[in-house]
């Protein structure tokens, strides 16, 4: 498990650090925020991409199973939160968010069709939920906090990597473990050097990127969910809580509000899930897809 875990999480780290720190600390690229905000609408999602296919091996169209259409809703993604970048290059991007919302819900709930997700309802349920994700994104996104931003990124990311492993989904736990990785990396490269760095550097390509890459491996691996018992749908979304409740924080000097406001519902999760956690600890881990 542990050399399964170091490869699947951390090659697909090692490539988007190169990438990100490269942007973010070297002066003439920090200084365009614009290439931040890219940088990471792409590789939060293809680090995931990245371990699916370190797992699973190069993606296929059809799949091969229905599930394994994820990568490339994730590349998806990243080019939809490159493309939203494009048209809103002051990175707020306000009306952009918005119809970013709609292009991944309208296309997420038409075209994904997946086991206990392809009457019309859930449908429509699943392309509310992504279009809500990126809108919810968008105003954490414009609060102006990036490293706070990538911080509850993180959080989020390993809640969820955390839920997905005790559901006995591996791959999935794997791909959301290297999200939250690359997404500590974004938050460290972020805050150094901020004096001379712009505002902006996380903005509606990233707030877009993410939130159709989290919303994705949630839906998905609650769909997917092995466990013996089944985890209650509550604590699937508790997951996003740390990221939701930033929109509920002022912005401004209040770091100490808003780390808490990430941090206290990550500890929330964990202290709910520890049980199980110990149980997966004890195990080894157990084989899921």
């Amino acid at each position: 498990m542990l050399e399964t875990t170091l490869q699947a999480v951390g090659i697909p780290t090692a490539i988007a650090a190169l990438i990100l720190l490269s942007v973010l600390l070297v002066r003439g690229l920090r200084r365009r925020p614009a290439l931040a905000d890219a940088a990471l609408a792409v590789c939060l999602p293809c680090s995931a991409v990245i371990t699916f296919m370190i797992e699973k091996g190069l993606p296929t169209l059809p799949p091969q199973q229905q599930w394994l259409v994820v990568p490339w809703v994730l590349l998806c993604a990243a080019l939809l939160g490159v493309a939203a970048r494009a048209v809103a290059p002051r990175g707020s991007g306000g009306l952009t968010c918005i119809l970013a919302a709609a292009v991944a819900g309208g296309l997420g709930g038409w075209l994904l069709v997946l086991p206990g997700l392809d009457s019309m309802d859930t449908r429509v349920t699943l392309g509310l939920q992504l279009g809500l994700g990126v809108l919810l994104l968008g105003a954490v996104a414009r609060s102006g906090r990036p490293v706070t931003c990538m911080i509850g990124a993180w959080a989020c990311a390993a809640l969820l990597s955390l839920t997905l492993l005790i559901s006995a989904n591996i791959t999935l736990g794997l791909a959301a473990g290297a999200v939250s990785a690359t997404a500590a990396v974004g938050a460290v490269g972020l805050s150094l050097f901020r004096g001379s760095a712009p505002a902006g550097r996380v903005g509606v390509g990233t707030a877009v990127s993410l939130a159709v890459t989290l919303v994705m491996l949630l839906v998905v691996g609650q769909a997917y969910d092995y466990s013996l018992d089944g985890i209650a749908p509550w604590r699937w979304w508790l997951c996003l809580l740390p990221l939701a409740i930033l929109v509920l924080v002022p912005g401004g000097k209040r770091k100490a509000l808003a780390i808490a406001a990430v941090l206290v519902p990550a500890a929330i999760a964990i202290a709910v899930a520890w049980p199980q956690l110990q149980d997966l600890m004890a195990t080894g881990g157990s084989v899921g897809a």
